[in-house]
């Protein structure tokens, strides 16, 4: 097997996030199968999942560990930031020009960077 090079990427985070609040208002257990997005492995997501988990923006369950297209890492709740976060990041504009600053720096890996950025004048 062929080990891939894993990415942070900062839409899929944001989609894991709104799934996250999607499931969070209707009361639904999250379970891994609601994290799997069309064009995106099982691995890359549950990598997304744990650079979201390490800015601790999230709860999991899950190891680091990766089993085939299966997620290792599930969201199972926000943090207090975590929710913060989300907030800041539904501003498509605020969201745009973090991200923006961001992939423009010689470290476009982190979360907490871009948590920085998108909290940055944060009214």
């Amino acid at each position: 097997m062929v080990a891939v090079k894993q990415e942070l990427d900062f839409e899929l985070c944001k989609t894991s996030l709104l799934k996250l609040e999607e499931l969070w208002d209707s009361r639904t257990p999250t379970s891994p199968g609601e994290f799997l997005f069309e064009g995106h492995t099982g691995e890359n997501i549950s990598y997304n999942v744990y650079k979201l988990s390490l800015a601790n923006l999230i709860r999991t369950r899950g190891t680091e560990k990766r089993y085939g297209r299966n997620l290792s890492m599930c969201p199972t709740g926000f943090t207090e930031t975590g929710w913060k976060f989300l907030e800041a990041a539904k501003d498509v504009v605020r969201w745009e020009r973090a991200v923006e600053t961001i992939m423009a720096q010689d470290e476009p890996e982190s979360v907490r960077l871009l948590t920085a950025e998108l909290f940055r004048n944060l009214a």
